[in-house]
């Protein structure tokens, strides 16, 4: 990562945090995971517009998250949140 700075290492962090929210909303209770994603999705795209196509998986992944996730709890009597 040589010629980058902190802010675009947070950002990467905070996408790919936001990402592993989105995937864990999937699985686990979404309305939960899905929010903490979604402020780790903005802090990273505050920090650093270098990631770009990170944040866009990251979003689609969130969504998926909530509706998939969502879709999943209930049939399945688990907690949404």
């Amino acid at each position: 990562m040589s010629g980058s700075n902190g802010s675009d290492l947070a950002g990467g962090i905070f996408g790919v945090a936001s990402l592993v929210l989105g995937v864990l909303a999937i699985f686990f209770v979404p309305f939960a995971f899905a929010p903490l994603g979604l402020i780790c999705l903005m802090v990273a795209i505050l920090c650093s517009p270098k990631y770009h196509g990170l944040y866009q998986v990251a979003a689609v992944a969130l969504v998926i998250g909530v509706v998939i996730g969502g879709w999943i709890a209930v049939v399945t009597d688990n907690p949404l949140y």
